[in-house]
């Protein structure tokens, strides 16, 4: 006769992972978003001294959805912001067309910098929540 052990608690488990998943994902998503979050409000100061100390950065948030069936996480500028309140963060990061002077502004490109500052740690943190839950 073959016995094998844990086989109760690996099914209990299974069972839990497949209630779960969306909320586990979105978790891990959200507090990724907020690594990457305090990084754009750390660059975004350090670029753009009039719109980022004050209601322009307040305005930068995280908002995790499920698009296509596949979970993202939204940082920074997106649909929950106050378009009057961000549009100098928007513009200092792609740029503008200067009207009255007839020359174009170039961006900083702030987003892709705090980006590429806080990608590995994001990867990092989706890990290892996704580890936490599902007791790995």
């Amino acid at each position: 006769m073959l016995k094998i052990y844990g086989m109760n608690e690996l099914l209990n488990k299974l069972e839990r992972m497949q209630l779960a998943p969306n909320k586990i994902a979105k978790k891990a998503l959200k507090e990724a978003g907020n690594h990457v979050l305090e990084s754009q409000i750390k660059v975004a100061r350090t670029v753009h001294k009039k719109y980022s100390t004050g209601a322009g950065v307040k305005e930068l948030n995280v908002q995790a959805s499920t698009f296509a069936g596949n979970h993202v996480v939204d940082v920074g500028i997106n649909s929950k912001s106050n378009w009057d309140k961000v549009k100098g963060l928007y513009f200092n990061h792609y740029g503008f067309y200067n009207k009255r002077t007839g020359t174009y502004v170039a961006g900083s490109g702030w987003i892709n910098i705090a980006y590429k500052q806080s990608v590995k740690g994001a990867y990092t943190i989706v890990k290892n929540e996704l580890l936490k839950e599902l007791d790995l």
